[in-house]
C-alpha cells in the first residue's frame, strides 16, 4: 500500500508527501531492498542530484549477492535508474516501469525491459499500470514502447490483459 501511495504522490509531483512516505518505509522497518527502491524512486523521479550515487550504491549491493532474488532485483533497479539518468532525452520525460516478470516467454517483452509508453501514454508506475490494465481489456492490441540495451523499441502485444508485472524505480 505504501508503494502505491509513493507512486501516486510522485505522479502528482508532491515531493513532500513522497518524502514522508519514504520515511514511513524506514519507520516500519521494511526490507532493505524495499527501502532502497523507495529511496531511489524518490531521488530518481524528482531528478535529485543524489540519484546517480544512490543507483550506483544499489548496484554494488546487488553485485554483492548476484545469486539471490534480492541481488538480482537490486541490480536491475540500478541499471534502470542509471539508464533513466543517462538517456533522459530519449525517454522524453517518461519515468518508466521496470519489467520484473512476463506471463508468456513468446512475447517481445523481457524481464529487465523498461516500459516507457503504452498506447502513447507515459507509464510512470503502479497507478498508470492499473489504468493500463483497464484499458487493455478494451483493445485488440497494445502498442508498447520499451527501453532495452540502450535503445527504444516499439512492440505490439495482444490486448485483453497486460502480460507483464513491473515496478516503479
Amino acid at each position: 500500500m505504501l508503494g502505491y501511495a509513493l507512486d501516486v504522490a510522485l505522479e502528482h509531483g508532491d515531493k513532500a508527501a513522497a518524502e514522508k512516505i519514504v520515511e514511513e518505509f524506514r519507520q516500519r522497518e521494511a526490507p532493505m531492498d524495499v527501502q532502497l527502491s523507495a529511496d531511489a524512486q524518490l531521488l530518481g523521479r524528482t531528478r535529485s542530484p543524489d540519484a546517480e550515487g544512490k543507483y550506483q550504491y544499489i548496484g554494488l549491493l546487488g553485485q554483492s549477492s548476484p545469486r539471490t532474488e534480492t541481488g538480482q532485483v537490486l541490480s536491475q533497479l540500478a541499471l534502470a535508474g542509471l539508464s533513466r539518468i543517462r538517456h533522459a532525452a530519449q525517454w522524453k520525460g517518461c519515468p518508466g516501469l521496470l519489467v520484473r516478470a512476463v506471463d508468456d516467454s513468446a512475447l517481445p517483452v523481457e524481464v529487465g525491459d523498461i516500459v516507457l509508453r503504452v498506447q502513447g501514454q507515459c507509464i510512470s508506475g503502479t497507478a498508470s499500470l492499473l489504468r493500463l490494465q483497464r484499458q487493455a481489456l478494451k483493445v485488440k492490441e497494445l502498442r508498447v514502447e520499451l527501453w532495452r540495451n540502450g535503445e527504444v523499441l516499439q512492440v505490439v502485444l495482444p490486448g485483453g490483459k497486460v502480460p507483464f508485472f513491473g515496478s516503479p524505480f
